[in-house]
């Protein structure tokens, strides 16, 4: 069903295309899967074809990355319809407060209420706080439903992403480095935003490594020409980064 390319070295095999890979996804993200599962193993079947790529052409083709930000998506929209329709038939109405769930939802309504009951106490206005409070209180059914795990994935998704388009802005990474963060950092998200972290620190550490070794590949050649061209492939560090993250999670009971 996926047709295939043969690269010139070695005759390492490409998959053409994630568009497959990312319809199955969606068919399974819709049918109930959790998105944590679809996004990982997605990332887990394009993760070889672009390090070969990466390592062999200095670049990460959007056939593998761009479907995979279009699961993500489909992914948090599915999964929100479907984390608003369970909270709908909990409590028919959203604008009523509702038990938060243990976590970080609770904390935050935590603050803002209690940030409110002391600005009440010292007779000062608490409106900004009690509006807020209110609005995230009503939302609890859905964060109920496992809309939480949907805001992390898109927070993570932004974090990452929005960290390698900073340094592709001053010229340090390539734009294919930056929509492999944006999947990756849905992926870790999925999880948790401390896998996003540690992730992001694993992979921008992978990539110090690379440069290192680069550099002292220039330093013992006489008219220092490395074959291949001078650029370091950004991506497979980006990669590893990531399933050390997952596996330190896993480890941890994160996961």
């Amino acid at each position: 069903m996926l047709r295939h390319v043969s690269t010139r070295a070695g005759g390492v095999w490409l998959p053409s295309s994630g568009a497959v890979v990312a319809l199955l996804g969606a068919v399974l993200v819709a049918g109930g899967v959790s998105p944590d599962i679809v996004l990982i193993a997605y990332v887990a079947a394009v993760s070889l074809p672009l390090v070969n790529s990466d390592v062999l052409f200095h670049r990460l083709p959007n056939r593998s990355t761009v479907p995979g930000l279009a699961l993500a998506a489909w992914a948090v929209l599915a999964g929100s319809l479907r984390a608003l329709d369970a909270a709908r038939s909990v409590d028919t109405d959203l604008r009523s407060p509702a038990p938060l769930p243990r976590g970080r939802a609770e904390t935050v309504v935590g603050i803002f209420n209690g940030s409110s009951a002391e600005l009440a106490g010292s007779g000062e206005t608490s409106t900004n706080f009690d509006g807020a409070g209110a609005v995230i209180t009503s939302a609890a059914p859905w964060l109920a439903a496992d809309g939480e795990a949907l805001v992390w994935i898109l927070l993570g998704s932004l974090v990452y992403g929005a960290s390698c388009a900073l340094a592709w802005w001053f010229g340090g990474l390539g734009f294919g480095d930056v929509k492999l963060a944006f999947l990756l950092g849905a992926a870790a998200g999925s999880i948790g935003l401390g896998v996003v972290v540690l992730a992001v620190g694993l992979g921008v550490f992978g990539a110090f490594l690379g440069g290192l070794s680069r550099l002292a590949r220039v330093a013992r050649t006489r008219g220092g020409a490395i074959d291949g061209g001078s650029s370091i492939p950004i991506g497979p560090a980006l990669i590893v980064g990531f399933w050390l993250a997952l596996v330190a999670a896993r480890c941890s009971g994160a996961w």
